[in-house]
C-alpha cells in the first residue's frame, strides 16, 4: 500500500512547487530528488514517476526529466558540474578541469575567472586565424 502513496506524494509535492513558479523544471526535480529516489527504491519505474510529475503540473520532457535528475543526483554527491565547452571561431578551447581558481591558494580569493576565460579564448582564436592564414597562403602560391 506504500507504493501508490509514493507517487501520490510526488504528484502533490510537484503541484505545490509548480504553484511557487520556480525558475525551471530542473529546480522542481532537484527539490523532489529524495522522494524520487525513495520511489525508485520502492520499485516504481521512472516512466511512472515522470507521469506523476506531469500529473502534478510539471511540464518537462522525458529527456529533460532524466537530465534534471542526473544533475540533482550529481549535485547531491558533491561533484562540481562540468562547464560547457568553450567554442571560439569554430574550434573548441581547452578548459582546465580544475577551474581557473584552483591553482590559487585556498585562503586567497580568485578575482580573475573572467580574465582567465578571455585569455583562453584569445589563444584559441589566434590558433584559428593562424590556420586560416596558412590555408590562404597555400591557395595563393603557384
Amino acid at each position: 500500500m506504500d507504493e501508490p502513496d509514493a507517487l501520490a506524494l510526488i504528484s502533490a509535492r510537484t503541484s505545490e512547487l509548480v504553484a511557487r513558479q520556480l525558475r525551471s523544471s530542473s529546480a522542481v526535480v532537484a527539490r523532489l530528488r529524495t522522494r524520487i529516489d525513495e520511489a525508485v527504491r520502492l520499485g516504481h519505474p521512472h516512466h511512472a514517476i515522470h507521469a506523476a510529475l506531469q500529473a502534478g503540473g510539471l511540464r518537462t520532457s522525458w529527456h529533460g526529466y532524466q537530465r534534471s535528475l542526473a544533475r540533482a543526483r550529481k549535485a547531491a554527491r558533491g561533484v562540481p558540474p562540468t562547464p560547457p565547452p568553450v567554442v571560439v571561431g569554430g574550434a573548441q578551447a581547452e578548459v582546465d578541469p580544475r577551474g581557473p581558481c584552483d591553482a590559487v591558494a585556498e585562503d586567497a580569493a580568485c578575482a580573475t575567472p573572467a580574465l582567465d576565460a578571455l585569455s583562453r579564448a584569445k589563444r584559441v582564436a589566434s590558433r584559428d586565424y593562424a590556420r586560416i592564414a596558412r590555408d590562404h597562403y597555400r591557395k595563393d602560391r603557384p
